[in-house]
Order: structure tokens, then sequence, then C-alpha cells
């Protein structure tokens, strides 16, 4: 309930200050300080003060935000500071007949020290006292004639307040309907209606109902939501100064939400493997030397070691297939590829036992 109440004051405060010609900035970034809001009647040389005059709190420098007096009386006259630098300093009042023309103001004879609060403070019954307005030195004539000053007649005391200003918070419902982010939420009673406060987050903060009138006291407060009526009310009454009063809508306009666009997500291509080729080198042939039966066989000279034959795979994507040799046909007289050595060596083979015929024979004859 505590940080309810502060976030309430807070944002009157606020509200208060965003109305204000004269920014204020705290010094260093800092929050400023908590305003002190006044209340009471304005007396102006020994009579009410009339309609139309505006009053202003001053210190050193600082001008609050000016406040048109109504019904001879003041009603939340907030007086802040820039900074904490202010603490101490003497506020004083002035009344004015242009709120933003300090030339022929008066001072009240009342004054009060701006001090350190918790918490906004709202002095009611701060009544101020104020001397007539300076008269203009008149313009010499040729005859110059005093004129005489009449005596200001008292007029009679007015009617004490009942009701002072109140503050009412609250939640906003609306059945089957969504209540649009800063709707205007205002408070009527008769012909009297309040400043509009905006709906933020299905809440309202700070709406001010200040009438002064007694006559009022019992009146039913309605509430109104961009025009249309709340089903709930209020009663204008003696009380607390804040009140929660949270309100229901049954005749808001519905407003739908469109749906969202469904977006496609293009899918990535899968890259298709591919077969590599491999070539086969063909395999060597090594032909068989014949051999003579009932024949003396001469040694054969060793063929050589046939060398070992490399396979080699190329993975390359479009390559063909190298096509193997035809195999050649035909006996043992067939030609083929064969190196000079194993082919000299088949040759001895086959002429060797002639050779070795002729030599016997040779020799026997020489002996």
């Amino acid at each position: 309930m505590k940080f309810l109440l502060s976030v309430t004051i807070f944002s009157f405060i606020c509200l208060i200050f965003s109305n204000s010609a004269q920014p204020l900035q705290a010094a260093g970034g800092s929050i400023p300080p908590w305003p002190v809001i006044y209340s009471g009647s304005i007396t102006l040389g020994g009579a009410p003060a009339p309609d139309g005059l505006w009053i202003v709190g001053r210190m050193d420098g600082y001008t609050s935000v000016p406040l048109e007096i109504s019904g001879g009386r003041m009603s939340g006259l907030a007086v802040g500071a820039p900074d904490q630098t202010f603490f101490g300093k003497t506020i004083t009042f002035e009344l004015r007949s242009d709120p933003n023309n300090p030339e022929g103001a008066t001072v009240a004879d009342q004054t009060d020290t701006f001090a350190k609060y918790p918490l906004p403070t709202l002095k009611k019954d701060f009544d101020l006292t104020f001397p007539a307005f300076p008269t203009p030195t008149p313009l010499p004539t040729a005859l110059p004639t005093a004129t005489p000053v009449p005596t200001a007649t008292p007029l009679a005391t007015a009617t004490p307040i009942v009701v002072g200003a109140v503050v009412y918070n609250g939640v906003v419902v609306a059945s089957g309907a969504v209540i649009p982010e800063g709707s205007l939420l205002t408070a009527r009673i008769g012909s009297y209606e309040s400043n509009p406060v905006p709906v933020v987050g299905g809440r309202y903060l700070s709406l001010i109902v200040d009438l002064n009138d007694p006559d009022l006291t019992g009146a039913i407060i309605k509430f109104y939501l961009d025009g249309t009526e709340a089903r709930t009310t209020a009663i204008y009454e003696v009380g607390s100064t804040i009140r929660n009063v949270d309100l229901i809508f049954t005749d808001l306009p519905i407003f739908n939400t469109p749906e969202p666009t469904p977006v496609d997500t293009p899918v990535a291509p899968v890259p298709t493997a591919t077969v590599a080729a491999v070539t086969i080198a063909a395999p060597v042939v090594v032909p068989t030397a014949p051999v003579a039966t009932n024949t003396p066989v001469p040694t054969q000279i060793p063929a050589p070691t046939a060398e070992p034959v490399v396979l080699v795979v190329t993975a390359t994507p479009d390559a063909e297939e190298t096509p193997l040799p035809a195999e050649e046909s035909g006996g043992c007289f067939a030609v083929a590829d064969v190196d000079p050595l194993t082919g000299t060596a088949n040759v001895l083979a086959m002429i060797g036992p002639l050779l070795l015929l002729v030599a016997y024979r040779g020799f026997r004859k020489l002996l």
C-alpha cells in the first residue's frame, strides 16, 4: 500500500511539472526534491481575492508554475526546487494580474521555509494575506487634484470548504475489449470536468477532482474514457485525499489485432555425392618357354623379375573408363610383346639341342 501511495504521489507531481513553462533540471542528474503543495484562502486588501488573478511561489531565482485564483482560494500550488541547494531557503508568494509578468505584483505577508520531505507534502488551510495592488502614479496635470482612496468594504466570510482536492487511482477493466494505450480518462460532476489523465498498462494515476464547492458534497462522480461512460461511479465526500477506485467499462469498441503473416523460409539444397571412376591397369602376362622332351636342356638364364604394377586410383568427377587392351589370339609361335632378353633366352632354348648335336658329330670326326 505504501509503495502504491508513493507511485501515485510521484505521478501526480510529474503531471504538474510536465505543464511547466520553466523546466527543472537537477544538478548532477539527481532527482529534484519533493515539492510542497499549498491550499488555502487568498485575501487581497482585506477582502477575498477576485477570480482571474494568479499566484506563484518564489525563492532565490526559482519561480513555480502560476496557479489561477478561484473563489478566493488557491488549490494545489506546487512549489518545488531544481536541486537540494534550496533546502532551508525562504518561500515568498506573489499575486499577479498577468501569470508571466511580475510587474505590479503584490507580495504576501506570510512566508514558508523549503524543507526536505520524504514524500510530496500537502499543506491545507495555508491562508495568505496580500496588501492591495500598488496604485499607479497619476501623470501630473495643470491642476493636480488629490484623488481620495476609497475605503475597502470587507466582504462576508467565505463558507469553509468541506471537501478539498481528491486524487483517484485504480485499474481500468473493459468487457471483451482492449483498452488502447494513452486513452484519456476524465471525471465529471454536473458541469464540472477534471483534467484528463492517460491510461497506461490498464491503470490510471493521479486523476484530480477539485471542486471546492460544499453544495456538491455527496454528489455522484462519473468517469469517462474517451467519451464512453464507466459503469463504476464514486461519491464526492469528506475522506482521505488519495483514493483507489477501479473502473469497469462495458460499451468500449472491440479492437481486433491482425494475425502475423507467415514467412516462408528457404531450404538450402542438399549436395549430391559424386561417384568417381576407378581406372585399373591391365595385368602383365609373362609367356612360359617350351621345354624339349628327352633333350639335354642347357642352363637357362633367369628372366628378370617383373616389376610390381602399381594401381593408381584417380578421383575424377567425369573420368571415362580406359578400355582394357584386347587379348591377342595365337599359339606357341604367336607374336607377343616380349622384352629382348627374354626373346634371346627363348631362341637359345629352341636351337640349343641342335647346336650340341652338331658339335658332338664334329668332335667324333676329329677322333
